[in-house]
């Protein structure tokens, strides 16, 4: 009878894999290119926000926070994104790899056209925490 849950526990994790292939596929899909493509197409930060990017090797995963001195918004995704905060005293971001990936995660904080901050971690599973003091 131990035979029995363990295909049932098999058959499970099958089920499961399978699921996420076809959520991968059917509301992620694209190519990398199409993806930086709409991602770079985002709306631009007005003249009291910064821009947060978070680049890194082909589609990592991740999760983080961003935010200032009036709150903070936890977000997860996969590379390339770009966030906007408003500009109010310190603004602040925290992400991390959340696949394994080997490659490199690079975040940078922008005002406009000026860096304000940039980091990266090219650790398994790697973080990247910056707090800036927006002019």
């Amino acid at each position: 009878m131990r035979w029995i849950g363990k295909i049932a526990a098999g058959t499970l994790v099958v089920v499961a894999t399978l699921f996420l292939l076809w959520f991968l596929v059917v509301f992620v899909g694209g190519t990398a290119s199409e993806f930086r493509s709409r991602i770079d197409k985002s709306t631009t930060p007005t003249s009291d926000e910064v821009q947060i990017t978070v680049w890194g090797s082909e589609r990592m995963g991740f999760i983080g926070s961003y935010g200032n001195t009036a709150g903070i918004r936890s977000v997860e995704g996969w590379t390339p994104q770009k966030f906007h905060s408003k500009a109010r005293g310190a603004v602040s971001a925290t992400f991390q790899k959340s696949t394994g990936h080997s490659g490199t995660l690079r975040v940078k904080i922008w005002r406009g056209d000026d860096l304000l901050a940039e980091q990266e971690t090219t650790a398994q599973h790697g973080v990247v925490t910056m707090a800036v003091q927006v002019p």
